[in-house]
This record gives C-alpha cells, structure tokens and sequence, in this order.
C-alpha cells in the first residue's frame, strides 16, 4: 500500500490505521499469550507440559488427535486473512492510499468467537480433571478398582480422591495422569463400616485444590 502511494509522489507515512484491523493483531497476540499461559500451568503443578513437538500438525491437538477449537480457530483466521487481501489488492489497484482498507465486524466477531473457544477449551482440558471410566464398578473393601480419565497429574502430591464429596482413606497404588488404580478402604470416609446391602458410592477427584469435572458410580459390597 505505502509503495502505491510512494507511486502517486506522496511519501508520507500511512498513518491511519483503522480499528477492526489493530484489534485483529490484538486478538492474534492476545490468544497466544494466553495459551502460552495456560501451557505453562501444568508444569508448576507437575503435570506434563504439552510441546508443539507433540502435536502432528496444527490442526491437531497434544495428544495428535483432531482439534475441533483450533480448526475453528485458523479456519475462520484464513477466511479473514483471504478477504482482506483481496481488499487490500483492490485498493491499491484504485486507491485511495490514505488508508488501509478494514476488517468486516462480522469476520472480527468470527474470530474472535473461535479463539475464545480454542482458549476455552485449552483452559477446562488442562486444569479441570475429567473421570471417563472406572473399572470394575463393583468392589468389596480392599478390592481394586482403576479410574481412567484426563488432567490427574503425574503424580498424586496433595491430591484426593473422594467418596460421595468427602475425601476417602483409599489407598492409592498408582497415580499417573490419566490412570489411577486405587483400593477400597474397609471403611466408610465417615468412619462407619460399610453396609450390608451395599453402597453407590460417587467418586470424584480434587486435583491441587480443583474439583473434578464429574464422578463416576461404584457399588461397595461386603460379599
């Protein structure tokens, strides 16, 4: 754009520089500084960092599967990216070099909804511990049972997992980041044994000090 104008013998700087287009590279930085954030919290609580090593392609997430948010994200980027260089090139084909020509606020509301959900998600699948499975679902006191899921931590630390809300004496035998296998303790949380036609029993984690997204049912029986 400057060296069409430089063209038309006017070399003063393009000195104005429309709003949509200064918050578009505000939103670009903006995301990224967040996400580098967010990256950064597993580290300090001693879950396992993710790399851009790991992911297979942009359009992938840590683990290399297909990432919904982030292909919403660059998609609708790419989209804004390519109307506005044909924007730009019609400009400067015919003037005017005043300015530079400015993001549609439809497009802008479009990204900026797409990186709000990529963070989103980033943000709730890294710091909040998800339970996807427990198995077996039925155990005596003293049995074995093994919780798979997302966001535990490497290791247990001050971790807890708890019975019905109430943190749980269950001795944890192995704790990795998305497998816990811990066993049933000959006791209620309250202390009381446990009864004789069996107990449902919701199970959930507090993960240095957050609470896990859901729980999962296990039925403790004495026979």
């Amino acid at each position: 754009m400057y060296v069409a104008r430089v063209q038309t013998g006017d070399i003063a700087a393009i000195s104005e520089i429309p709003v949509n287009l200064l918050l578009a590279m505000g939103i670009s930085i903006g995301t990224n500084s967040a996400f580098r954030a967010i990256q950064s919290s597993p580290a300090a609580r001693g879950q396992k960092p993710s790399t851009p090593s790991q992911a297979k392609s942009v359009f992938e997430d840590e683990d290399g599967a297909p990432d919904l948010s982030r292909i919403q994200m660059l998609a609708w980027t790419f989209v804004a990216i390519g109307i506005y260089i044909v924007h730009l090139n019609q400009q400067i084909l015919t003037g005017p070099y005043k300015t530079l020509p400015d993001i549609d606020a439809a497009l802008m509301v479009l990204m900026g909804l797409g990186e709000g959900a990529f963070l989103g998600k980033k943000l709730f699948t890294t710091d909040t511990p998800i339970l996807n499975r427990l198995s077996p679902v039925t155990g005596k006191p003293g049995d074995s049972s093994t919780i798979t899921g997302q966001s535990f931590g490497e290791s247990q630390g001050g971790s807890l997992i708890i019975f019905n809300g109430a943190p749980t004496e269950a001795q944890v035998e192995d704790w990795k980041d998305k497998e816990i296998k811990f066993k049933i303790p000959p006791q209620q949380p309250n202390g009381k044994e446990w009864p004789d036609d069996g107990a449902l029993i919701k199970i959930g984690l507090i993960v240095n000090g957050r609470d896990s997204g859901n729980t999962l049912t296990l039925t403790v029986t004495k026979q």
